[in-house]
């Protein structure tokens, strides 16, 4: 479809997230799913009405890797600016560390960007860890 996971979702399915969520792909989905039942009971949601924003579900990764196969980069700041607007608008982080003893998601970069974004308290964001 060349198209992210998102926009594969028909309008009725597609609301404002709740939070963005940290996250690394080295993470099985029920690491992730088990982590996001938690934060939300944890934090008296109803876990079937929050939303989250994973840039790997949201972003449209097929079009980004059919370019570097061409030879074609993606240029930072324009990904800097929808992801700072995209968090700003959100107001919230919620960043997933596991496991505690490695963290692995403080090896990634752009892990690494998402929580200078938030912790950045110019930005007004709220950013939790779960």
């Amino acid at each position: 479809l060349d198209c992210s996971y998102v926009d594969a979702l028909s309008p009725a399915d597609s609301r404002r997230a709740s939070f963005l969520m940290s996250w690394y792909w080295g993470l099985t989905a029920s690491k992730v799913v088990s982590a996001l039942l938690n934060w939300c009971s944890k934090n008296g949601q109803d876990a079937a009405a929050t939303l989250v924003w994973q840039c790997a579900l949201c972003n449209n990764q097929f079009r980004i890797e059919a370019n570097k196969a061409r030879g074609q980069w993606e240029e930072f700041e324009p990904f800097m600016k929808m992801f700072d607007h995209r968090v700003r608008s959100l107001g919230r982080i919620v960043a997933l560390i596991s496991p505690w003893d490695v963290a692995e998601i403080l090896k990634r970069v752009w892990c690494i960007f998402e929580i200078y974004i938030a912790s950045n308290p110019d930005n007004g964001i709220d950013f939790q860890v779960m």
